[in-house]
């Protein structure tokens, strides 16, 4: 991971960071174009965009300032440095990220096998992450950005779920 480990450790890591030095936000580089990434930190030189994709990823890498790309296994131990994820509500992220604590919006995806609007929404039942619209992402991603008690509360409704990873556990 290199330098952005050091920057996690002293500002706090992906999705929505509100850390010492600057604010870091995590986004799945397959969930958001280019496009709309640049254009979530244009203007808000406090937030660093991390982007990441996993492993079966094949698009370009997208850099630039502002933003660093992470396409590395492990990702999920860096997940307690980040500030504020963005991500949609896959299974296996959305419990990465509520084990991690990590506050979180989500943008669930319509997938046939996989209702990641119900896993959502109870996720924001629970008050343990926020919930929005593809097309509503930009109008409810500057809030949480803004407002560091909305993340600690986010951040300590995941904690009172008591998610696990298991293959932390057991290793």
């Amino acid at each position: 991971v290199g330098p952005v480990s050091e920057n996690l450790v002293t500002a706090i890591l992906v999705s929505v960071c509100a850390f010492l030095v600057m604010r870091m936000l995590l986004i799945r580089r397959d969930r958001v174009p280019s496009e709309k990434a640049r254009a979530l930190v244009e203007g808000r030189p406090e937030v660093h965009l991390v982007l990441a994709a996993g492993p079966l990823y094949r698009g370009p890498a997208v850099r630039g300032p502002g933003i660093t790309w992470l396409q590395t296994p492990g990702l999920s131990r860096l997940l307690r440095g980040v500030d504020l994820a963005v991500s949609a509500c896959g299974f296996n992220t959305a419990h990465e990220l509520m084990s991690a604590a990590v506050p979180t919006l989500f943008v669930p995806q319509p997938k046939i096998a996989d209702d990641q609007a119900a896993r959502a929404a109870r996720f924001a039942r629970a008050e343990a992450a926020a919930v929005a619209a593809p097309d509503a992402l930009a109008a409810s991603l500057p809030p949480l950005l803004d407002d560091a008690a909305a993340r600690a509360r986010l951040a300590e409704g995941a904690r009172a779920l008591g998610v696990t990873s298991a293959a932390r556990d057991l290793a």
